[in-house]
C-alpha cells in the first residue's frame, strides 16, 4: 500500500506504451474505505483494463468480498473491468471466485485469476481447473477442461517434485490474521513451537 502512488506513476507509463494494464493492489483488506476510494480515483485517471480485488493473505470471507466489490464497483469508471485474485490460505479461494462471478452478473465485466493446480506461493491460488469447470457448468463457457487436465498431467507432477504449495495449518493461521507467510515460516522453523503458540 505504501508504494501505491509510485505504482500509479508506473501504470501511466505502461498505459502510454499501449499495453493492456491490470492494476492489482496488494492486500486490498489493508485499505480503509477512504484510502480505497482515494486510490480508485487515481486509478480512474489512468483508466486501466482491469482493477483487481487482491486477497494477498488469503484472509477474505464472502462478506469482505461483497463490501469491497460494491465499494469499487460504485466508484470505478465503467470502462474498467474488476478482477479477483485470491490466495488459498483458508481454502476459500475457489468458493470466493465462484461467489465473485455470481454476484457480478449484470453489474460489470470481470476477470478471475487462477493457476493450474492452484500453484502458487504458500497455500497457492484459485485452481484454474475448478473455476473453469464452474464456468462450463453454470455459464455454458467453452473452456476445454481436457486441455487443462492434460497440462496438469504433463507438467504439474514434475513441478511439484521441485516445489510445493497447498494447505497447511501454518498458512491457515496466516490467513486468519492477514499475516505474510514469511512470518509464519519463521515461527514454524523454531523448535517446539506449537500451532496454538504461533496463532
Amino acid at each position: 500500500k505504501n508504494e501505491r502512488f509510485d505504482a500509479i506513476r508506473a501504470c501511466r507509463v505502461i498505459k502510454e506504451k499501449g499495453y493492456k494494464l491490470f492494476v492489482q493492489p496488494v492486500d486490498i483488506l489493508g485499505y480503509s474505505d477512504k484510502e480505497l476510494i482515494e486510490f480508485i480515483e487515481l486509478v480512474n485517471e489512468v483508466e486501466p483494463y482491469c482493477l483487481s480485488i487482491v486477497d494477498t493473505f488469503g484472509s477474505m470471507y464472502q462478506e469482505d468480498l461483497h463490501r469491497v466489490f460494491e465499494l469499487i464497483n460504485h466508484n470505478l469508471v465503467p470502462t474498467c473491468k474488476i478482477g479477483f485474485h485470491s490466495h488459498n490460505n483458508m481454502q476459500l479461494s475457489s468458493a470466493l471466485s465462484q461467489e465473485f462471478i455470481r454476484m457480478t452478473v449484470g453489474k460489470r465485466e470481470v476477470v478471475v485469476d487462477g493457476t493450474i493446480n492452484g500453484m502458487g506461493r504458500g497455500a497457492g491460488n484459485t485452481p484454474t481447473e475448478l473455476i473453469a469447470q464452474y464456468m462450463v457448468q453454470w455459464f455454458n463457457a467453452a473452456y476445454n477442461i481436457d486441455a487443462i487436465l492434460d497440462t496438469i498431467d504433463g507438467y504439474m507432477d514434475n513441478i511439484r517434485s521441485r516445489c510445493n504449495w497447498g494447505y497447511s495449518t501454518q498458512y491457515f493461521i496466516a490467513g486468519c490474521y492477514s499475516a505474510h507467510v514469511n512470518n509464519i515460516a519463521y515461527l514454524a522453523n523454531k523448535n517446539s513451537i506449537r500451532s496454538r503458540d504461533i496463532r
